[in-house]
């Protein structure tokens, strides 16, 4: 199902304006007993409809959320690129010569705009935020098992929303996060120890250029934070192992994947980094969606064992 959302910006410049997102719900769905819920976000030029997570919504009784990323790019690149604000609008220290900047018009209208600009500016943490309450009041969550995925633009979303949330004291928390092929600009990796209790498990190509898992200059020139700096500093937040340790999975042998885990981490969280060899950008197997759910099935909350 589609719904229209009426969201207001925290610029009043950019006023009042019309969001989407798909949502659903688990089959037998009743509203009486409390559900566990994951939004996804997609990548940069995606949509709400990019991946459709119905199989697990059913099998994990979760609801599902898809948001759609704004829209606003002038027309410069094809279906309006939609894309996700990770606060980059107007800074020059976080590209080098890129060869994809686009100017979306909402950082036009509060002018932050340069050469390393290539998302919109729209206040995307409020509007998930606003979304998360609302969706809160009407439906029957479980508001300690709210986790999130995402991937490329919509994982270094996830990477930027995760601290801003903590930072800002909001009641909204995520479980976790499962961000695949993504990190954080280079001068923008922030993890305040406030993130304690977030669980990260994450998936990245070896052989990305894009958005290198190595970190540093990338193939269309954007400058990024290697992806295990990022997740050895929620380690440190969650008080986890400050080394990693090789992890098997199921999902091993299907592409040479291997995965490394910073263990021991206060509160059941887990930190998590599986590196596919073989892999560049964009991938996304038959699987993708189920290793995911493998991962956070194995979060525990206090003594529980159960999650989804």
């Amino acid at each position: 199902m589609t719904f229209s959302w009426s969201q207001t910006d925290s610029n009043s410049k950019l006023g009042t304006y019309e969001r989407q997102y798909r949502i659903r719900l688990p089959q037998g769905y009743t509203g009486k007993e409390k559900t566990n819920l994951l939004i996804f976000f997609h990548g940069w030029g995606g949509t709400m409809k990019t991946h459709d997570w119905k199989e697990q919504a059913n099998n994990y009784n979760t609801i599902t959320v898809n948001p759609q990323g704004m829209e606003d790019s002038d027309g410069y690149v094809w279906g309006g690129a939609g894309s996700w604000n990770v606060d980059a609008g107007g800074r020059t220290d976080v590209c080098r010569n890129p060869s994809d900047a686009y100017q979306y018009k909402s950082c036009e209208t509060i002018g932050k705009t340069g050469a390393c600009n290539c998302y919109t500016c729209y206040d995307d943490v409020k509007f998930v935020e606003d979304l998360m309450a609302y969706l809160q009041s009407a439906l029957c969550i479980d508001t300690d098992q709210i986790h999130a995925s995402g991937d490329s633009a919509g994982s270094m979303f996830m990477y930027h929303m995760v601290p801003k949330l903590a930072e800002a004291g909001s009641k909204l928390r995520f479980k976790s996060i499962a961000p695949f092929y993504g990190a954080n600009l280079q001068n923008m990796d922030d993890v305040p120890a406030s993130v304690a209790g977030t669980s990260v498990i994450s998936f990245h190509g070896k052989l990305d250029t894009e958005i290198p898992v190595a970190g540093g200059l990338s193939a269309d020139g954007y400058l990024y934070v290697a992806e295990a700096t990022t997740l050895s500093e929620y380690a440190k937040a969650n008080e986890c192992a400050s080394t990693e340790t090789v992890i098997s999975t199921p999902y091993d042998s299907k592409n040479s994947q291997t995965c490394h885990e910073h263990k021991g981490c206060k509160g059941g969280a887990r930190i998590v980094r599986c590196i596919y060899a073989n892999e560049y950008h964009d991938f996304w197997y038959t699987y993708s969606m189920e290793e995911t759910f493998f991962f956070l099935n194995t979060l525990k909350t206090g003594n529980s064992t159960v999650l989804i």
